[in-house]
């Protein structure tokens, strides 16, 4: 008995330290929440990639505000499930438009009236 006992104790230690952690996005507060999670148990170097590559993923799929949109439940279900890795593999897939290179915003084009 104890040894099925200490049997299914490992497994459950291991099966919770196994493998990637996945994005929960079924809803906006499980996102937020398993974002933070995902985002704090990568290496530093990492963090940020991640980051950016949901930013380019939310953009990709029209998301601009905080309210629940068509666009945001996209995005969401685009992500849902997705391990840090595969989020990055996503937005290096995108391509977004490049911004013109400028010195200052007064060189942005349609500025003659300032």
């Amino acid at each position: 008995m104890r040894k099925l006992i200490l049997c299914l104790v490992a497994a459950a230690f291991l099966t919770g330290c196994g493998g990637d952690f996945k994005l929960s996005a079924s809803t906006e507060a499980a996102l937020k929440s398993s974002l933070i999670k995902m985002v704090d148990s990568l290496p530093k170097n990492k963090k940020d990639e991640v980051l950016q590559a949901v930013t380019k993923i939310a953009l990709s799929h029209g998301v601009t505000g905080k309210q629940e949109s068509k666009a945001r439940a996209a995005f969401r279900k685009h992500v849902h499930g997705k391990t840090a890795d595969q989020l990055i593999s996503i937005a290096a897939g995108i391509k977004m438009p490049k911004m013109p290179k400028m010195n200052n915003i007064l060189d942005m084009p349609g500025n003659d009236s300032l």
